[in-house]
């Protein structure tokens, strides 16, 4: 069955990844058209850009399709000059195939060639152990070095905007590529932002890679760099940081926002289907045909079953009128555990994942919040140290862990506020934060020391 062409509104609508394919006429500088099927949707901006995989003149291409209203040529003229400046200066980048106008130049497309087989440095990183992470490193450290020395910056310096194939590294995301002379401060900025992405016990890399960086751009090492380096790593790592923490209270990309007058629902888009929407309509009502695992005036929790997935349901109740009073000018329990969560993952510190947050009002009145997760398999620290069944090595080596994350939960001056063994899965012999409503990360020692 062949596929209608998709209008520039349908086009402005798609929200996520997980729209069905579709057609579009694409227009040459010449005037010639050629037709295009979407076939997967890799990244999408809603209302900017869609990132995706597709069959254009019988062959396998990649596509970034700029749609904004009022910049789409703008943002088509950035990626295909960004990209022409990498190939210029010699830098491995896709090779763009065609710069084309589409729905009544509404809509600008360049189609790319396609790189079979690789895979995103974020991937490769994801999947490298331990042993092998620093001699990844040193390969994106070199190539940054390359860009620098090339006079090259790319300003979204992320691993996503890489592919490596083999021993090639291909350089993404043209629209944030500029051309400078790359001095000292704009180098470590750069480079700053390149290691801020990584967690914080990954800065042990820092200073064997800047000697390398170094080696690579013939200049002379001194400590003061390496000082201002390290500083102006955590500077940026605490704006990602805010910067992530405020996209899981909007729409974007990754979360679904729901705001009405009287309710706010945000969920994970990856965890959206039938029947999580009908949990995000009806929570109480999953809960009672769930089993429950706490029954309490402050909170009930209930463990529920959607498409073979467990999932535990955390009620934040509203004793009586007081109790609502006093809860007006705050920000909900459930929120706050939302917003920790999603801390804890930014860190690489274990807890449930927060798929959903659910928050009710009656007028200005905060009555009741919903704080969804999906559930670990796993015993409280207090049953595991308990159970005979495990050794005592086992039961050393998981303390040892403990103490560990313990450790860096006090390097980032987090405090999580209510740390019991209750509040302590074991799983797997890991250890995962529950709980989180009272958990705060503090901004000076001195708060953090009291």
């Amino acid at each position: 069955m062949s596929l209608a062409e998709i209008t520039i509104t349908e086009l402005r609508n798609i929200s996520d990844d997980t729209s069905p394919a579709f057609k579009i006429l694409a227009k040459s500088k010449e005037g010639i058209l050629t037709s295009f099927t979407c076939q997967k949707i890799y990244r999408c901006l809603p209302g900017k850009r869609i990132s995706c995989l597709g069959t254009w003149q019988n062959k396998t291409v990649f596509a970034k399709i700029f749609i904004s209203k009022q910049r789409s040529k703008t943002h088509c003229f950035r990626e295909q000059k960004g990209i022409e400046l990498l190939h210029t200066k010699q830098i491995i980048s896709p090779k763009i195939l065609q710069v084309s106008t589409a729905l009544n130049n509404e809509v600008h497309i360049i189609f790319f060639d396609f790189i079979d087989s690789a895979m995103s440095a974020q991937t490769v990183w994801d999947n490298s152990p331990i042993e092998e992470q620093q001699l990844f490193l040193e390969k994106m450290v070199t190539l940054i070095a390359k860009h620098h020395n090339k006079g090259v910056i790319q300003k979204d310096l992320h691993l996503d905007n890489f592919l490596i194939k083999n021993e090639s590294i291909y350089t993404l995301d043209g629209s944030d590529i500029t051309n400078s002379e790359v001095k000292h401060h704009k180098a470590l900025n750069n480079l700053a932002l390149f290691f801020a992405q990584f967690y914080p016990e990954n800065d042990k890399y820092i200073f064997p890679l800047f000697k390398l960086y170094i080696s690579l751009r013939n200049c002379k090492i001194e400590k003061s760099l390496i000082d201002t380096l390290l500083k102006c790593t955590q500077i940026k790592r605490d704006k990602r940081k805010n910067s992530f923490l405020k996209k899981t209270h909007r729409e974007c990309s990754l979360f679904s926002f729901k705001k009405k007058w009287r309710q706010l629902i945000i969920c994970n888009k990856n965890y959206l289907s039938n029947e999580m929407t009908k949990l995000l309509a009806h929570p109480d009502k999953f809960i009672e045909q769930g089993k429950f695992l706490k029954k309490g005036k402050s909170a009930t929790i209930s463990l529920v079953c959607l498409n073979d997935k467990k999932y535990v349901i955390k009620r934040y109740n509203t004793k009586n009128i007081s109790h609502a009073i006093r809860k007006l000018f705050r920000t909900s329990r459930a929120s706050l555990s939302w917003r920790n969560a999603h801390m804890l993952n930014f860190y690489g510190i274990s807890t449930h994942k927060p798929i959903a947050l659910i928050e009710n009002r009656r007028k200005f009145i905060q009555k009741t919040s919903y704080y969804i997760t999906e559930f670990i398999e796993g015993e409280t620290c207090l049953e595991f140290y308990r159970n005979k069944k495990h050794s005592n090595q086992i039961k050393s080596d998981t303390a040892d862990k403990i103490m560990g994350v313990i450790a860096k939960l006090h390097s980032l001056f987090i405090t999580h506020g209510d740390l019991k063994t209750t509040n302590l899965i074991i799983s797997n012999h890991l250890p995962t934060f529950i709980d989180l409503d009272s958990m705060q990360q503090h901004s000076k020692n001195v708060a953090f020391y009291k």
